[in-house]
């Protein structure tokens, strides 16, 4: 039932957005981790758990701090005060949200590689919409101003997160339907949002990309191959 309501807040946020009402959308974090958090301690054991949430902040903010200071793996770019409080130069709430947006992506699929997939395909249509306002691309990018290293650096840290976790924790699962119908409602409020504000190719292009990894998830799901 809280899933289902904050899909529902997501589109009632897009819908604000197009009323010049952004304070609903930018307060994302603000329901995203906790509802993380729940189902993660819901699911997972507590060891588990708190092996995924530390691993995801400790990876990604590896990552973002050589983003930020040297530009790899994403590109060069810096983060805006409206993120504050800052950990170094990365805000304290971005590791949170790959910890977020890497577990329901991870639950639903189990596979490191195709979770990183479907990490990567939520950013495409994430990254042109909030990077004008919460983060600025300094050499700009083709990809409605996003540098294509981004969705590299994306994949990799993803890859590094999931990985790592599965060694360390030895945690393994199938995937889960439910979770993938997540991953589809989220993925197309991001789309939605994009259109609304006016990102049509880019809501299109990503919304194609998120039905495609869905409808893979659905075959994998049916047939177990095994991925890593």
């Amino acid at each position: 039932m809280l899933t289902y309501a904050f899909i529902f807040y997501l589109f009632v946020a897009a819908i604000l957005v197009r009323l010049k009402i952004s304070i609903f959308l930018d307060l994302l974090p603000v329901f995203l981790v906790p509802l993380y958090l729940f189902h993660s301690f819901s699911e997972m054991s507590r060891r588990d758990a708190i092996i995924f949430l530390a691993i995801s902040f400790l990876v990604s903010y590896s990552f973002e701090y050589l983003g930020v200071t040297t530009g790899f793996p994403f590109g060069r770019y810096s983060y805006n005060s409206f993120l504050e409080p800052f950990i170094g130069p990365v805000p304290a709430v971005i590791p949170m949200m790959w910890a977020s947006l890497g577990y329901f992506c991870y639950m639903a699929s189990g596979s490191s590689l195709f979770s990183s997939l479907m990490m990567v395909t939520l950013d495409t249509a994430l990254d042109p919409r909030v990077s004008p306002h919460l983060w600025k691309w300094l050499d700009g990018g083709v990809y409605f101003g996003v540098p294509p290293l981004n969705f590299l650096g994306w994949f990799v840290t993803s890859f590094a997160i999931f990985l790592s976790f599965r060694v360390v924790s030895g945690y393994s699962c199938r995937g889960s339907s439910r979770y993938l119908l997540f991953y589809l409602m989220f993925g197309s409020a991001q789309c939605f949002t994009d259109a609304v504000v006016g990102l049509y190719l880019p809501a299109f292009l990503s919304f194609l990309f998120v039905l495609s990894l869905f409808a893979s998830g659905r075959y994998l799901l049916k047939s177990s191959p095994f991925l890593p």
